[in-house]
């Protein structure tokens, strides 16, 4: 069957599809995963929206939201909810369009700064606060991932002006989950970081042709893979400990995170000798929790290896910072895509940026 492709973008206000807008060229999705807003939108479009009826009809470029959709073969697959952050009209012969930059929601918790003190006290869930934190900012579709762990002291160490995305990344980070991310419907995500193995993969990229019964697969185009970058891995730690004071705890919390793994060529075995790292944690819930984010700062040093960067169709269904995995030739590997970036147009392309596992600690 031949592959159709197009693309739509929908209008939401308040939350609902309301009307239809037109690209005048093609737009481009870009994902950053170590970026603080995860997702981007960049579009010219015609400066009206088209109601369901064939009605034109005003749009809010203050408040009205951008959803993205790739329509293959008559089936559509939403690609993000964006927020118009600029809006430059054009006009040329008679004609005006509009140049639109849109971030993801991301952006509605990162320009909104607390005028006052924020306070939780002790034994709050980090998951009350974080719901808290995200309604404060106007995002109420949000898919959390549980856990019980409760602030061990109470809070109130953000300054007047700090913003309330750095302080959900913050509160995330003590509980070892993911910075704050949306996915393809909008929808904020709050998960626990995943270790990169094989068996998280959620891409498969290939350079043979895409067994159509597995969705996880995407054929690569043509050209080879470029491996771009080498991370100088030498100096990395085999071992991690992290400390944790506070003057409302009697004594320091320390956790300590070793790579003895045999297998891996940084490990203490393997290196002949040890790097130590130290680092200092504001808060942490618990002394699990500290052992955790010592268990994670060491995965995080341990999986930084070469930048493979490939090409395929345009693909529904990715994140930020997946688990995949990569065969070309003779290679194979696991990886966490940093980047990727959508050409909206039919037959357009989608490039990735994947950051290769390389060793791992255990």
């Amino acid at each position: 069957m031949i592959r159709s492709e197009g693309i739509r973008y929908k209008m939401l206000r308040r939350g609902v599809e309301y009307g239809e807008i037109f690209a005048a060229d093609a737009g481009t999705i870009r994902m950053n995963g170590k970026g603080e807003i995860k997702q981007s939108l960049q579009g010219t479009f015609f400066p009206y929206a088209v109601d369901s009826r064939g009605t034109r009809t005003e749009i809010n470029w203050i408040s009205d939201e951008i959803k993205p959709y790739l329509v293959i073969n008559g089936q559509e697959h939403p690609l993000g909810v964006f927020l118009p952050a600029a809006v430059t009209p054009t006009t040329e012969r008679g004609k005006t369009t509009l140049q639109v930059e849109a971030y993801d929601r991301c952006w509605m918790a990162r320009d909104n700064l607390i005028e006052n003190r924020v306070y939780f006290a002790e034994g709050t869930k980090y998951i009350t606060a974080l719901e808290t934190l995200l309604a404060s900012c106007g995002i109420a579709a949000v898919g959390i991932t549980d856990t019980d762990s409760t602030l061990s002291t109470a809070r109130d160490d953000w300054e007047p002006g700090t913003s309330y995305l750095s302080i959900i990344n913050g509160l995330l980070k003590e509980i070892s989950y993911k910075e704050l991310w949306f996915d393809a419907d909008g929808i904020a995500i709050v998960e626990p970081e995943s270790v990169p193995t094989a068996k998280r993969i959620m891409h498969r990229f290939t350079d043979t042709k895409p067994d159509p019964r597995n969705e996880k697969e995407v054929g690569m185009i043509n050209a080879y893979p470029v491996i771009s970058k080498t991370t100088d891995i030498y100096q990395k730690p085999n071992v991690i400990v992290c400390i944790c004071s506070s003057p409302d705890r009697t004594g320091d919390m320390k956790a300590t995170a070793t790579n003895q793994n045999p297998e891996s060529p940084l490990s203490i075995q393997r290196r002949g000798r040890t790097i130590t790292k130290f680092e200092k944690v504001d808060n942490i819930p618990s002394q699990e929790a500290l052992q955790e984010y010592a268990d994670h700062r060491m995965m995080e040093n341990m999986v930084t290896g070469e930048i493979i960067s490939i090409q395929t169709p345009l693909m529904p269904g990715f994140g930020v910072n997946d688990i995949c995995s990569v065969k070309f030739g003779e290679t194979a590997g696991v990886c966490i895509e940093r980047e990727w970036e959508m050409q909206l147009a039919p037959g357009g392309t989608m490039s990735h940026k994947l950051e290769r596992v390389v060793v791992n600690f255990g």
